[in-house]
């Protein structure tokens, strides 16, 4: 971080794409440091958009904006870490190049890391959560880069996004939010949840990929998890792929690529409960596949 005249800066790196935020105030500062404090360091290019963060002591200007266009004005410093986070990521994947940007959360069982593709809300968070109480390390729940001839992944760290419904499913078997409170961000629509908050430290290294798994929640569906063929994986990945537009061919060849040297699973589930003899079949596939 920098400071001039009031204002502190803040560069985020991350896909071959760069954001600079400037912090108004010492609560807006804070605000960056609990989102962005795991995200590992890595170079980038110069940044090519600038977000302005103002939080004023008695959080009666709470405001988030891009030049002239305010993209939150409120009193929720939840709602305004969200927000932050939804401009970041939007701004970094649309300069985004030199390797695949995916929809995908990604957790590490024994420093082998599997991959979950999934669109904005399709419960990635939920499946994250609950994978780390079962002794998963947490990577990300939103985005990971694989750059081009890559076999490893690298997470976009922040805290766990969980949506008011989604706090509902954790609460309490899964996360004690009460309990937790202090450590967490939290406001009427959303609830922003540090790794450490629940028991994940240190620094977070870049992993090797060995599964992808497809997921795909489903009230009271009986729980199915099978091998993909190699295409239909690669369709999953195409799915989730949001720089396709910055990448030679849309991606398409080095999506090809990682289909075909990863083996990929489908998972249909319809509650947490089924899950329990899964992770165990999960762990043992992750290390078989060395």
């Amino acid at each position: 971080m920098s400071g001039d005249g009031g204002v502190t800066a803040r560069v985020i790196s991350f896909a071959g794409s760069s954001v600079r935020i400037d912090c108004r105030g010492d609560k807006a500062v804070e605000i960056v440091d609990f989102l962005y404090r795991d995200l590992p360091p890595c170079d980038g290019p110069e940044p090519h958009v600038a977000l302005k963060l103002r939080v004023d002591p008695d959080l009666q200007k709470v405001i988030l904006r891009r030049g002239k266009a305010v993209h939150y004005k409120g009193r929720s410093l939840a709602g305004l870490g969200a927000a932050l986070l939804q401009h970041t990521l939007f701004h970094l994947a649309d300069k985004s190049q030199g390797g695949l940007l995916l929809h995908a959360a990604a957790a590490a069982w024994r420093g082998r890391c599997v991959l979950f593709p999934g669109k904005t809300q399709s419960g990635k968070s939920l499946l994250m959560s609950w994978l780390m109480t079962k002794g998963f390390e947490y990577l990300t729940d939103e985005l990971v880069y694989l750059p081009f001839g890559a076999e490893e992944i690298q997470p976009f760290v922040r805290p766990l996004n969980i949506k008011a419904s989604g706090r509902i499913a954790l609460e309490p078997a899964v996360i004690d939010f009460e309990a937790l409170a202090p450590h967490l961000l939290s406001g009427p629509g959303v609830t922003l949840v540090p790794r450490s908050a629940l028991g994940q430290s240190g620094a977070i290294h870049t992993t090797p990929l060995t599964m992808i798994v497809l997921p795909s929640f489903r009230s009271d569906a009986p729980l199915r998890f099978e091998p993909l063929p190699r295409a239909q994986t690669g369709m999953g990945l195409m799915a989730c792929l949001i720089n396709a537009r910055n990448l030679p061919d849309h991606g398409f060849p080095e999506v090809t690529r990682v289909a075909r040297g990863v083996q990929g699973y489908r998972l249909e589930y319809g509650n947490f409960s089924q899950l329990g003899g899964w992770v165990e079949r999960l762990k043992a596939a992750a290390v078989a596949q060395d």
